[in-house]
């Protein structure tokens, strides 16, 4: 199979591919006329004969027997002539259990990564790394990870929200599960000790605090608070895959 230009000859085959696809599933007109209006169009972006706001580029997919089985289109360029936004429909999820808040909420989302960019460019008069850039993704703490055993297969899986806590969440419930043999789900109910700027915290309602009288004594700035954490993990067993839900909040997890 091939991928190229579109060509006058292909009309009669995107017509057909047009009519098998039905209202809704192609932005291609079922129009003959305004068919053949668009496959001219294209052929003059590729001739380079349109300003690169106009461009309009059309491919056809076509397999052994030359049989035109697909098609597929690239703008030129977006945002030039009129604003263009980049948007997804998400769903907002706000929990909090202690206060009996459970509630989702579909969204309209413009782009939810910026907030993870630096918004100030500059810091002492040299620029900031994390600053917002095109074409450039935003320091993010997210970290969900997949382990192989020594033959390539997946055992184990987990990932976190919480911020910045979601690296030490994930590296937590590896250690538990690798090196102390726990099961997924005690890997990510364990305890979380939080290192940040202002100094240790200690995951408040564990045994973890019973540590911060020690940790004072070797010179640590230590505080118990709770941290608003959520992992999720999976674990092969004998029996089959077998997910985990983080006891610290609501969710079910499955088995196989």
């Amino acid at each position: 199979m091939i991928v190229r230009p579109v060509q006058v000859s292909d009309l009669p085959a995107l017509m057909t591919l047009v009519q098998q696809a039905g209202p809704g599933f192609t932005t291609l007109p079922a129009n003959e006329d305004r068919l053949a209006h668009r496959v001219r169009w294209a052929q003059r972006a590729f001739a380079e004969q349109v300003e690169r706001a106009d461009a309009d580029y059309l491919f056809v997919l076509e397999d052994d027997e030359q049989r035109v089985i697909g098609v597929s289109a690239l703008a030129g360029a977006v945002g030039l002539r009129e604003p263009w936004y980049n948007y997804r429909v998400g769903l907002t999820v706000s929990s909090a259990p202690d206060l009996g808040i459970q509630r989702q909420i579909p969204t309209l989302f413009l782009n939810n990564e910026l907030t993870d960019f630096t918004f100030a460019p500059e810091k002492d008069g040299a620029p900031v790394a994390n600053r917002v850039e095109g074409g450039k993704r935003p320091l993010s703490s997210m970290s969900p990870t997949i382990v192989y055993d020594a033959k390539g297969k997946p055992v184990f899986t987990v990932g976190a929200a919480g911020g910045k806590t979601i690296i030490m969440q994930v590296a937590k419930a590896l250690i538990a599960h690798l090196d102390w043999g726990m099961s997924a789900r005690d890997s990510i109910g364990q305890g979380l000790v939080y290192f940040s700027p202002q100094g240790i915290i200690l995951e408040q309602g564990t045994s973890l605090e019973a540590m911060k009288p020690a940790l004072e004594q070797l010179g640590h700035k230590v505080s118990i608070a709770k941290l608003g954490l959520k992992a999720n993990a999976a674990e092969l067993t004998a029996t089959g895959w077998e997910g985990a839900a983080d006891p610290r909040s609501v969710g079910v997890a499955l088995k196989e």
